[in-house]
């Protein structure tokens, strides 16, 4: 016979193999219905948080999704276990969620902490230089620009973003001169 303390974790196993399953097929409200009940069971198991929280995310499900990713990043405090740490998934997670809220200051706070566990991540960087220039803060983007560029300088996505902020912030002469690192046969290309 099994004791009760082995029936309910088969019984949440049951409700994350179920949640999983609903949400794969589809049944949004059922499966929101099972990860609530297994996060009811096993509170403390922030891998299934963090995966509900994404699902919510990917559901449009952005401000459920954002309480789910701040109480994720309050019980979190201040753990920094390395690049491809829970901790830097979280961060950028909620990032992208707080960008698709229309909280972009939230949503740059995030994503500097993120850069945080690994800034070598020049993908990650490109991300938040854009970011930066969609908040109009033309210096901080052109600041990543330029990190980004110097270990990548044929990085042609970034050096057209610098060329754009350069033009945004009325440094034409600056602009010119990335031009001009642009190869002759891509300037002319539409």
């Amino acid at each position: 016979t099994l004791s009760s303390q082995d029936r309910e974790v088969d019984e949440s196993k049951l409700f994350l193999m179920a949640a999983r399953q609903e949400a794969k097929a589809g049944w949004t409200k059922k499966a929101i219905r099972r990860y609530e009940n297994y996060l009811k069971k096993k509170p403390d198991d922030h891998a299934v948080e963090l995966e509900f929280a994404d699902y919510l995310q990917d559901s449009g499900n952005y401000r459920n999704a954002a309480a789910h990713y701040d109480f994720l990043i309050e019980k979190m405090g201040t753990v920094t276990d390395g690049k491809d740490s829970y901790a830097k998934k979280l961060m950028l997670n909620a990032a992208r969620n707080a960008i698709k809220n229309k909280k972009g200051d939230r949503a740059i706070a995030y994503y500097m902490r993120a850069l945080l566990f690994d800034e070598s991540d020049f993908a990650l960087a490109e991300e938040v230089a854009g970011i930066f220039a969609g908040q109009e803060k033309y210096g901080e983007a052109l600041e990543l620009c330029d990190k980004i560029l110097l270990h990548d300088p044929q990085n042609r996505g970034v050096l057209l973003l610098k060329i754009n902020l350069l033009v945004c912030l009325k440094k034409y002469a600056e602009a010119g001169e990335a031009i001009d690192q642009v190869p002759y046969e891509e300037r002319n290309q539409k």
